[in-house]
């Protein structure tokens, strides 16, 4: 799960946004027994301790990649401003 945040991270960067942009997610698991606990411990390291979005956790029987664990989907509001000021700020040489 770590390693999905860590991706979803560096995509909003992409766009110019955060984690903090994110409004809701769902999470995709073949085992929810062993996601169920582990949730909130991810959602406070990688959104903040206890501001994080609204979440699903879904327990499948299949996921696209066969050999996948786990799958989240992630929705993101990114304004404008935000995303045009991506980058500036930083002082040259």
């Amino acid at each position: 799960m770590d390693q999905i945040f860590a991706n979803m991270r560096v995509i909003l960067k992409e766009a110019g946004g955060s984690p903090k942009d994110v409004v809701y997610y769902t999470i995709y698991t073949k085992d929810i027994r062993q996601y169920r606990d582990d949730c909130k411990r991810f959602c406070d390291k990688h959104f903040g301790k206890g501001v994080y979005p609204p979440a699903t956790l879904v327990q499948v029987s299949s996921l696209a990649p066969v050999d996948a664990l786990l799958e989240i989907a992630a929705v993101a509001v990114i304004d404008k401003e935000t995303r045009a000021n991506k980058g500036r700020g930083r002082k040259t040489a």
